[in-house]
């Protein structure tokens, strides 16, 4: 069965799909109008087409009904019928979440090597758990910078410079000179993927 996990809670609704059909499968179950599948045809990677019709499934299921995934020109997903969307893909697995508040979710598979590139996105306020390998560590801190910056609808930030991950305290801070907004986050350990989620918390304030 695809559809592999729904989490649904106060913050946001979540689902998984495991892709194990091909895109021609996948849009036979999608069903897409004109403009959808001359989209898709532009898709010529295989892997990302079905990553992408996967996501636009999601949705539907979301919505009970038949919506559309678009896309603003900054690259930023979003649907009419929510009012946040994320999604994010890794191998074979898609993940799409909605919510009422600013939020980003990713998913990474185990990366075995990511301590060697950790300078690139560490920096002296990310806290990591204590009794945790470093490489759990490093690749749960790469993940939930990633989903912040999703949460950030398109705005630039630096990795290592503009946030801030908390692992003790499950918290994200999104700083720069001019603002701070903080992020709850959440965690979904399924085998070797690490999904995060980031979600605005609503007295985030301006400095």
């Amino acid at each position: 069965m695809p559809l592999k996990k729904v989490i649904q809670n106060n913050d946001f609704t979540l689902a998984m799909w495991q892709i194990t059909e091909d895109s021609i499968d996948l849009v036979r179950k999608l069903k897409p109008v004109s403009f959808e599948l001359k989209y898709l045809n532009r898709i010529k990677h295989e892997k990302r087409k079905t990553q992408n019709i996967s996501a636009r499934i999601l949705l539907n299921l979301f919505a009970n009904k038949k919506v559309y995934l678009k896309y603003l020109e900054n690259g930023v997903p979003y649907c009419d019928e929510f009012q946040f969307i994320s999604i994010s893909h890794s191998h074979n697995i898609t993940i799409v979440t909605t919510s009422k508040d600013p939020i980003g979710v990713d998913v990474q598979y185990k990366n075995k090597l990511v301590n060697k590139v950790q300078s690139k996105f560490i920096n002296s306020k990310d806290v990591l758990l204590r009794n945790t390998n470093l490489n759990t560590n490093l690749n749960l801190i790469w993940c939930y910078k990633e989903s912040v910056y999703k949460a950030l609808n398109g705005r630039k930030c630096s990795l290592k410079t503009n946030i801030e991950i908390n692992l003790k305290d499950k918290i994200g801070v999104f700083c720069t000179k001019n603002e701070v907004e903080k992020f709850k986050l959440e965690r979904i350990l399924i085998k070797d993927y690490f999904i995060t989620i980031a979600k605005k918390i609503n007295n985030g304030n301006s400095i």
